[in-house]
């Protein structure tokens, strides 16, 4: 995300990319596997102090999370000990809230049932405990709630902050409902005064926070950890007025010039654009640079305050291949520091990761060369190890594929010396990281293996895992959440369906279903995925219209990066009715290939309050994990008007006769497509427009554009894909128009 112009005199070129105005060179001699050992840090000295015995553990990552949760528990339970609202009817009660939510909080991860069900139960008895309550409020509002909801959640949440105070309740605990409040203001819409107030109340309790007496080192990077996510919101919690006030405060000089540096790294993005280089002014560079710099200055006084933190370090990886003014220092010095306070702090492996990366002039081969080494350390204590495994995702999702990594020597092997290093753990910790190999496993062909890993994993076996490397829940055949029961069985289905035999493979399933009346929730609903899946790529190979509705939970086969129930799909029909919804998306997750039609009759809000709305097909070209591109085709039925366009940038409308419905149908035939609108042709040409490099992907998905989320859902009705046998001959109807290739600038990816 962050490029370098060092490089520009040394090479007198510049590759744009992602965002980028410049790509990083590798670093003269690349770093070997870092071999430092972890540096411990010192017990806490503020109120919430673990045991000193605790802080003798080397410090790993999992061990900064857990004095993380410490720190959070105590900074609840001692206080609330101290209050008038503890209570013996729920004590006992209260301390499992806070330790669960300690350690959710230091994972920054959602809320538990149990959690739910504790703070319930704590409300109906009577506990008026705020911090109880903050989190009765949180659990109440869920998603989509209305303003006055809202608008109550925001006066309770005052009068607690107000209650947090009086009752000397942690500062860091009243900063955070502070930025709740925020939060809830910006969704109900307030003045910009309003938000201003409520951004200026953030500010003086981060700072608050930040300046608290006693404050140990550990509570400081938790403190710098949330603020980082603040900043990398979607609300925009701080002004710049809180640099002033961060520099004027009592807290630590790693504290400010941690807090200053993250923001100012932030503000260089912001003033510079994500666009393209060609698209940043003179205005946007100069700002770029000042804000760089003053990112640098903060960072690097945290870092001479206090070595022994990774946190600056990691980040000036970042400043550094973003700048040409600190020609003295490259990205691999800065990693080696980080590493050496913290051997497995992973922003530092992010960082170093990203920016040997070919679009930043560095290569496959040198990722590749710098994994083996983090391999090669045999630090199963730690995730260094997995970090390989990262690696070759990244990889893939560069070349768009995720099927040759495992064809190059030595890829494999170092996957299966992984494996056995973290199974010798025998720790439920890194079940996650062998439930990922067991699915690159799978990815590679190597399904016996899979098969075993999962056996072994039991349990323990996290199906979810998968999709990091584009493997997703039902397409996962043998291996995914199958009980070991049927595990064999489900291997010879999925060995038969690759073989075109997809009737054997749904009679073997639909058998071992019915002989196994045991089998748990997960395993069985996996089967009936995949029964569907069968018959759906049946019916599909027949080249027959399949809906691509299928079976009685047809949702289980679409992905969408909007929230849950922002789209509700049905047999028939597929409806968006998400709420603020600019743009919505929706995958389907089995592959179609290249060549297929798809229709489908969409029928747009008549209410008057979606008259701009467009909605219609998504055409993949590249689903890297993280950067999908694709080309869409789109209808207006209330504006009469259709467009195409690739990710988020649409070209300009075209008229068409049609109304409210529109049937749109679009063939796909490699790198061609055929649109028509109510039977009529009004485009036939290349899928691939010259601005995007990748090629056509083997998925399909839905889109939808200015949809008001207070009008009806934008209904696509029986949708249906179906395969196609010979060219479109309406691509030999219409001249394919000439279209000049753009600048290499503007033919990479928008970050």
């Amino acid at each position: 995300m962050i490029c370098s112009l060092r490089n520009l005199a040394r090479t007198g070129a510049c590759v744009f990319a992602f965002g980028a105005f410049g790509r990083a060179l590798p670093d003269p001699a690349p770093a070997e596997a870092p071999v430092a050992t972890p540096v411990a840090e010192s017990a806490p000295t503020d109120a919430a102090a673990v045991a000193p015995a605790a802080a003798e553990a080397p410090l790993t990552e999992r061990r900064v999370y857990d004095l993380w949760a410490e720190h959070e528990y105590q900074s609840m339970i001692v206080p609330y000990k101290a209050s008038a609202f503890a209570d013996p009817k729920w004590d006992e009660q209260v301390d499992e809230l806070f330790r669960i939510s300690g350690k959710n909080f230091a994972l920054r991860a959602a809320h538990s049932d149990r959690q739910v069900e504790l703070v319930k139960g704590l409300v109906a008895a009577g506990c008026k405990d705020p911090l109880v309550a903050s989190m009765a409020i949180g659990y109440q509002l869920g998603s989509n709630a209305p303003k006055t909801k809202l608008g109550r959640a925001i006066e309770d949440s005052e009068e607690l902050l107000e209650t947090l105070r009086t009752n000397n309740y942690s500062k860091i605990r009243q900063w955070r409902i502070a930025v709740f409040i925020l939060s809830q203001k910006n969704s109900i819409g307030e003045t910009r005064s309003q938000l201003a107030a409520a951004s200026s109340l953030c500010e003086d309790t981060l700072v608050a926070a930040a300046s608290e007496p006693g404050l140990s080192p550990m509570a400081e990077r938790l403190i710098l950890d949330k603020f980082k996510f603040d900043l990398d919101s979607s609300v925009s919690c701080y002004s710049r007025a809180v640099c002033d006030k961060i520099s004027a405060s009592s807290a630590s000089a790693w504290m400010k010039g941690s807090l200053l540096g993250e923001y100012h790294l932030k503000e260089a993005w912001k003033r510079r654009g994500t666009g393209w280089a060609g698209e940043v002014n003179d205005a946007g560079w100069k700002g770029f640079a000042s804000e760089l710099a003053e990112s640098h200055d903060g960072f690097l006084a945290a870092y001479q305050a206090d070595p022994s933190r990774p946190e600056p370090p990691s980040q000036l990886i970042r400043v550094v291949a973003a700048s040409h003014d600190f020609p003295n220092e490259t990205e691999a010095m800065w990693f080696d520091r980080a590493v050496k306070a913290q051997f497995d702090h992973a922003n530092a492996y992010l960082a170093r990761r990203w920016f040997l990366r070919p679009r930043w002039g560095g290569s496959h081969e040198e990722m590749l060369r710098l994994a083996e080494g983090w391999a090669a350390s045999k630090r199963f204590d730690t995730r260094v190890p997995e970090m390989y495994l990262w690696t070759l995702d990244d990889i893939c999702e560069d070349r768009g594929e995720y099927e040759s990594i495992w064809q190059q020597p030595g890829v494999l092997a170092t996957v299966e010396a992984i494996r056995d290093g973290y199974l010798a753990q025998k720790d439920p910790y890194f079940n996650t990281i062998l439930s990922r190999i067991a699915h690159m496993f799978w990815l590679a062909g190597k399904r016996a293996e899979a098969k075993d890993l999962v056996d072994r994993l039991s349990d323990g076996f996290v199906p979810g895992a998968g999709s990091a490397v584009r493997v997703y829940q039902n397409e996962f055949g043998a291996v995914h959440a199958y009980a070991p029961a049927i595990r064999a069985t489900a291997l010879a289905a999925d060995e038969a369906a690759d073989l075109n035999n997809f009737d054997k493979a749904v009679t073997l399933l639909t058998e071992a279903k019915a002989a196994h009346a045991d089998l748990p929730e997960s395993a069985a609903k996996a089967v009936d995925r995949a029964i569907e899946l069968f018959k759906f790529r049946k019916q599909f190979a027949s080249r027959e219209w399949a809906s691509i509705l299928l079976g009685s939970s047809p949702e289980a086969f679409f992905e969408s990066s909007q929230s849950r129930g922002a789209w509700v799909i049905s047999n028939d029909s597929i409806k968006l009715a998400a709420k603020n919804s600019w743009w919505g998306d929706l995958r389907f997750i089995p592959k179609v290939g290249k060549r297929y039609e798809l229709r489908s009759r969409i029928v747009a809000p008549a209410d008057g309050q979606s008259e701009k709305c467009q909605a219609g097909f998504m055409i993949y070209h590249n689903v890297g994990s993280n950067n999908p591109y694709w080309q869409s085709v789109m209808a207006a039925p209330l504006m009469k008007t259709w467009s195409t366009g690739v990710c988020w940038d649409t070209d300009d409308s075209k008229p068409m006769e049609s109304g409210n419905p529109v049937d749109l149908l679009v063939k796909v035939w490699d790198d061609e497509v055929v649109i028509r609108i109510d039977g009529n042709v009004v485009y036939a040409g290349s899928a691939v427009r010259p601005d995007r490099v990748a090629p056509l992907r083997d998925q399909l998905g839905f889109c939808a554009l200015d949809h008001d989320p207070a009008s009806a859902p934008v209904e696509f009705r029986e949708p249906a894909v179906r395969l196609l046998q010979a060219r479109p001959s309406e691509l030999g109807k219409i001249e394919r128009p000439v279209r000049r290739p753009r600048d290499e600038e503007e033919i990479k990816p928008r970050f």
